[in-house]
């Protein structure tokens, strides 16, 4: 297989941010309950606080919630979302799996 370097952050038990070096991509994670709109301030928080170190990276969020909200449907989430890029922001519940 490939050497893939990975490096990891996490600033809150509830949050994580991992970056490929060899891929150039990022991706910051949000675990929650229900409340995305809070979910979306603190990853717009960790996108500036790791501003350097994700200099030059494509930056992908998303939010792992414990149960349905409506939240999902509020429209400070679908703006994030198109400000983002759709392909950009996912947010599911309880289980989020990809390859990256």
């Amino acid at each position: 297989g490939t050497d893939m370097r990975m490096r990891s952050y996490k600033y809150l038990l509830n949050q994580q941010t991992l970056i490929n070096d060899d891929k150039r991509n990022a991706y910051l994670i949000e675990l929650k309950g229900t409340d995305i709109l809070s979910a979306i301030e603190q990853l717009e928080n960790t996108e500036s606080i790791l501003r350097k170190e994700l200099a030059g990276c494509q930056i992908y969020y998303r939010i792992v919630y414990r149960s349905n909200t409506h939240g999902i449907r509020a429209s400070r989430y679908t703006k994030f979302v198109a400000k983002k890029g759709i392909g950009r922001v996912l947010a599911k519940t309880k289980c989020i799996e990809e390859t990256i």
